[in-house]
């Protein structure tokens, strides 16, 4: 009896260090989950729309204590666009990190997004965080991240962040 219930606890440690904390979803680019602790999320894993506009779409989105998340691309980015999508809150207790020069970030999940006290943000342009739906763009664009079928990408910037109810915290 003893001995199955050390090898159950290990298969469940095993499983909870073997499972990615950040896995895009497929819907702006492929479906991967990313290598802790150094998760490197390019261009190419996300949609570029113009020049100008990176999205980036993920099923998760944590990023542990002494682990990094660095979002890289061309130097014509304006903007890179995150959403989660997976019907979990985020964790960042890690290292946040923008590397396109002077590109704003953005990251929204409507079911929550907590920092803690580890969290560090290296952003070269301005940061925004929300629990909105999804995101406005000009030009009747939208990057919906509880309804990610509603969305149309465009090249105009955000214009605001979108709430689906009065009461988000009620869904």
């Amino acid at each position: 009896m003893f001995k199955r219930q050390v090898i159950s606890l290990f298969l469940i440690i095993i499983s909870f260090h073997a499972y990615a904390e950040i896995i895009t979803d497929g819907t702006v680019g492929n479906r991967v989950n990313l290598q802790a602790p150094d998760y490197q999320i390019t261009q190419d894993l996300g949609t570029t729309v113009g020049s100008n506009l990176l999205f980036h779409s993920f099923e998760q989105f944590n990023i542990h204590a002494g682990e990094m998340a660095t979002f890289s691309g061309s130097a014509n980015i304006q903007a890179v666009i995150s959403r989660v999508t997976g019907g979990n809150p985020s964790t960042i207790n890690g290292t946040l990190r923008n590397m396109i020069p002077n590109a704003d970030t953005y990251l929204i999940n409507p079911y929550g997004i907590l920092f803690g006290p580890d969290s560090k943000l290296d952003v070269q342009g301005s940061f925004h965080v929300s629990t909105a739906d999804y995101l406005s763009l000009e030009d009747n664009g939208r990057f919906d991240a509880r309804n990610p079928s509603n969305t149309i990408l465009t090249v105009a910037p955000v214009a605001s962040f979108g709430f689906l109810t009065d009461s988000p915290l009620q869904q």
